[in-house]
């Protein structure tokens, strides 16, 4: 169960992030409604959304899955590999401050995008391949969340949207398409802080 989470407006030096997708320069005006959607899929599932204003330091500031991990016991500051996000962690710490007690912080040198990590159940998997057996033309679809009974998708994706339906799951919908020229995905926007129902 996922309570409350963390979003950051996108910055008017958005288009200056980091990106490969060579899919064109995104229009702000486009990415903050898109956002806007983001966040009320995520309120639709029945989060509390906490909305950051945007950081015009760093251009890739609204992609906050990467500055944290975020579990029911803890969560782990990281630090981006990027130059340009270098420093970009420390601004979360404060916000997390409000919901855990225990925060953890990455060691030396040792650098780490929390978008990188895919969590199943109590394991952690570090990502350092590209290959996958997602449709090729519907790739970027592979990117959804699993929040509350509902899966929250990009759109414009038929087969994988027709894929989930059929498999039982609520769907919630998202015009992607700003942030997709950023390289980002619908994961990269939030960080979804899970429920301690160990208590």
């Amino acid at each position: 169960m996922i309570k409350n989470v963390v979003v950051r407006k996108p910055g008017k030096n958005f288009a200056d992030g980091i990106t490969t997708s060579n899919l064109g320069k995104p229009d702000y005006e486009k990415a903050l409604k898109q956002h806007e959607q983001y966040i009320e899929a995520l309120r639709k599932c029945g989060c509390n959304v906490i909305i950051l204003d945007a950081d015009e330091r760093y251009p890739d500031s609204t992609f906050v899955e990467d500055v944290a991990i975020v579990t029911e016991k803890c969560a782990i500051i990281t630090k981006p590999g990027a130059k340009s996000r270098k420093g970009e962690e420390k601004e979360i710490i404060n916000v997390l401050k409000k919901f855990y007690s225990n925060i953890e912080f990455l060691s030396g040198n040792a650098c780490l995008d929390g978008g990188d990590i895919l969590r199943f159940e109590n394991h952690f998997y570090i990502g350092q391949s590209k290959r996958t057996n997602v449709d090729d033309k519907e790739a970027y679809s592979a990117n959804c969340i699993l929040i509350n009974n509902h899966v929250i998708v990009p759109k414009g994706f038929p087969n994988s949207k027709k894929a989930l339906v059929d498999a039982g799951y609520k769907i919630v919908e998202v015009e992607m398409s700003e942030f997709q020229k950023m390289d980002g995905g619908l994961t990269c926007l939030s960080l979804r802080m899970p429920v301690d129902n160990s208590n």
